[in-house]
């Protein structure tokens, strides 16, 4: 039986982080909207 823990690490493990630009870009994107 899987754990939520190994569960949740397996799927995020499948998708890439971002760029430092698109972090930024982002970021920029969130603060705008508050």
């Amino acid at each position: 039986m899987v754990s939520s823990l190994s569960a949740f690490l397996g799927e995020i493990g499948r998708h890439q982080l971002l760029t430092p630009e698109q972090e930024l870009t982002m970021g920029r994107k969130v603060q705008a909207m508050v």
